[in-house]
């Protein structure tokens, strides 16, 4: 499955931009897991180290793959990651993965947070949509800075709906700030710490036992939250893989609407708001 947003059109600008209603986000889940292909550490201006997982072994059908910043990237320009692969259909190419802002955002640099994903598309004619069997070696590197990690994945195809959902609130992973003190100063050096075990609630009205949010009861999940703005524009995918949420029935009194809520730990968060870029 392919994450990117579709290309956005001028007339349509104006509302991509617009700020959302919770009615605008919707919440569907996918009972299969995430796969971890490999870890991309940035060594210099173009200059970059791949490091496939072991764990990760070429499927017997070809995959869609998609890389996503692991911590806070820097850059000056747009980044731009070439691999060597092997696609769909036996044959051997490139595919190419584009960090960049949406087009309407207010914010034009190259600077992007953790979580921040993008589609790895397979170039050359007609080959757009193909998939990948294997990641062979990186090809070459443009844009961002020594330090940059990226992790490749491959992510769920199949999503179910789930109706009437109301809350949707993740904690995004991100490190903690710790202080060193010297002297009287208590906050000589602020360093990066160890992150807070992310966590994503949502909740849902109840109908019964066998549907809705009371399905994922005792699973392991990936959820998947889309921003779906004035009821027709789609401008965000976000992704939560190893997701183990914790089922309560919320049963009231007299006219009170009944609800399921799911509390849960999640693994990795994969966010998708730029739209198809014109030079993939």
């Amino acid at each position: 499955m392919k994450f990117a947003i579709p290309a956005i059109a001028a007339a349509d600008q104006d509302m991509a931009a617009s700020g959302m209603i919770g009615v605008e986000s919707l919440l569907s889940v996918s009972w299969d897991d995430a796969l971890s292909v490999g870890t991309l550490q940035q060594t210099g201006d173009s200059s970059a180290t791949w490091t496939p997982d072991p764990a990760y072994s070429a499927e017997t059908d070809p995959q869609d793959m998609v890389i996503m910043a692991d911590n806070g990237i820097l850059s000056a320009a747009e980044i731009d990651v070439i691999f060597a692969v092997h696609m769909e259909g036996g044959g051997t190419g490139t595919a190419k993965a584009i960090f960049s802002p949406p087009s309407y955002a207010l914010n034009q640099g190259f600077d992007f947070p953790i979580g921040f994903a993008v589609d790895l598309t397979v170039q050359g004619g007609g080959n757009e949509n193909k998939k990948i069997v294997s990641i062979d070696s990186l090809s070459s590197i443009s844009g961002g800075k020594t330090g940059n990690r990226w992790l490749l994945y491959v992510l769920p195809s199949t999503f179910r709906f789930v109706a009437c959902a109301m809350d949707k609130n993740p904690a995004f992973p991100s490190p903690k700030s710790v202080a060193i003190p010297c002297g009287y100063d208590g906050a000589r050096w602020i360093k990066k710490g160890r992150s807070d075990v992310p966590t994503l609630e949502c909740s849902a009205k109840y109908t019964s036992y066998g549907d809705g949010l009371m399905r994922l009861n005792g699973h392991r999940l990936t959820a998947m939250i889309e921003s779906v703005k004035d009821d027709r524009l789609l401008t965000e995918r976000a992704l939560f893989v190893g997701w183990r949420p914790v089922i309560t029935a919320r049963h009231g009194d007299g006219d009170s609407e009944d609800e399921a809520r799911a509390t849960g730990n999640y693994e990795k968060a994969f966010v998708f708001s730029t739209p198809v870029p014109s030079g993939s």
